[in-house]
Order: C-alpha cells, then sequence, then structure tokens
C-alpha cells in the first residue's frame, strides 16, 4: 500500500481543527505512517505539527474520513502550534523556565501548575514541597521563607560591616532564632535555612532533598527555581488572558 501513497495531497482540514484551512501536506518520507511537518495556513502560520501519510485514492479537497484517521493512525494526535489570528506576531515565552509540557500554557495557568513544571524540577519533588506546604508554582512565589532570605541577600549587599550606628533597633529578630540575632546580614548569609525562624531541621531536610544546593540562607535567597516562580506570579497578574492591551 506504501507504494501507491501519493507524493503531494491537498487537504481540507476542516473536520480535524474545526477551521476553514486548506494546507498541502508534502508526503514524500519513505517509511512511517506519521511524521513531523508544518502545514501553513490561509495566514502563512503553522497550524499543525503532524502531518499524515494518506492512501491513495483520497479526493483533493475532501474532509479526513474516520476510516482515513485510522489507516493512519492520526486520530487523536493532530495538534494546533498557534490560533494564526489571535497569535499574529506574538513572540513572548518562557521556554527556558518550565517544562516542555507547560510550554503553551499562560502565566495564570503556570501560577497553578505543580512546582515540577519548572524546568530542571523531577516529578517526585512534588511530594517534597507538600511537605513545606508548596504545592503549587504559585505556592512557591510567595514562600515566607523565600521571601526573607531573599531580602538579607538584597541588603547584605548594602551593609557597612562593623559601622552600625549607636543607638540603632534595627533587627530582623521575627525572622531568625534567638540565638542568631546578634549577627550582621553577611554573618546571616552563611547560616543554615534552618536558622530562620518556624523552618525546622526537618524541613531544611527536606528542601536540601529538593535542591541539595540550597545549603544557606545566601543559596535560598537565590534559589533559581523560587525567583522563577516569583517572576511568572508577578507577570501572572499583568497578564490579559485575551490578549487585549488593557
Amino acid at each position: 500500500q506504501d507504494a501507491a501513497m501519493p507524493t503531494l495531497v491537498p487537504l481540507r482540514l476542516a473536520t480535524v481543527l474545526g477551521v476553514g484551512v486548506r494546507a498541502a501536506a508534502a508526503l514524500s518520507r519513505p517509511s512511517g505512517s506519521i511524521y513531523s511537518g508544518a502545514v501553513r495556513g490561509a495566514r502563512g502560520l503553522p497550524t499543525l505539527a503532524i502531518v499524515p501519510r494518506l492512501y491513495a485514492g483520497t479526493r483533493a479537497g475532501a474532509p479526513l474520513s474516520e476510516a482515513v484517521l485510522r489507516r493512519t493512525q492520526l486520530a487523536g494526535r493532530v495538534r494546533p502550534i498557534v490560533a494564526a489570528a489571535d497569535n499574529d506576531g506574538l513572540t513572548m515565552n518562557v521556554n527556558g523556565a518550565v517544562d516542555k509540557a507547560w510550554e503553551e500554557k499562560s502565566f495564570s495557568e503556570l501560577v497553578e501548575a505543580p512546582p515540577s513544571a519548572l524546568q530542571g524540577l523531577a516529578d517526585r519533588t512534588d511530594a517534597l514541597f507538600a511537605e513545606l506546604k508548596i504545592r503549587s508554582v504559585g505556592d512557591l512565589a510567595k514562600w515566607q521563607y523565600y521571601a526573607w532570605a531573599r531580602a538579607i541577600v538584597t541588603l547584605a549587599e548594602r551593609e557597612a560591616v562593623g559601622e552600625r550606628v549607636p543607638g540603632s533597633v534595627l533587627n530582623i529578630n521575627k525572622a531568625l532564632d534567638k540565638e542568631h540575632e546578634n549577627k550582621s546580614l553577611s554573618e546571616v548569609l552563611a547560616l543554615s535555612p534552618e536558622a530562620l525562624q518556624g523552618l525546622s531541621e526537618k524541613s531544611a531536610s527536606v528542601l536540601a532533598e529538593i535542591d541539595p544546593r540550597v545549603t544557606s540562607i545566601e543559596r535560598l535567597g537565590t534559589w533559581k527555581y523560587a525567583a522563577w516562580a516569583e517572576a511568572i506570579a508577578t507577570c501572572a497578574r499583568l497578564e490579559n488572558t485575551n490578549l487585549s492591551s488593557r
């Protein structure tokens, strides 16, 4: 049957995509029933990621029948790449911060995604994050211990070591265990995350299991996954899901 396959078949894909787009699929690969390729729609934009090889006898311009779908193993495998009318010219993405399965999601959807949606975090870490009461990217974005650590990192850069003004009452005692209240910001950076008030030794151990590199308050305050989550949450508040300008 492969030998009888045509080289080029114009297709009306309306029955598959629900849009009135005529496409031309180059069907010249020597083997396999499905191969990746881009089909260009009426506006010249990609509309398909998977293009079928069709059996001879398919009438040019005819809708894809159920029989053809079954024979080509296409059912359930065609997906739009872009909505031509809505995404014309848009290039924004955060593909380097999220796993491939989440690349097409909006910021609002990413905020609700599990932490493992962030690129580099394994699925198994979701259960570990849950032990820290973090069940989504949005939860990680507002995790108070990251916020405290980030604030300490930021202000430690501006600390003049040994130059505290006499009589100053400046402190962060609500964030530190009592034994560390007399330390400078620079000294606090080197402490284990469990030095933060309320973060138990067990929680610090879970954090280290998620990412062994987070061994200090400084590392926590510069933790890329928390920073990405925070940025995604901020952008979600600035997003218009209907692509309007206001």
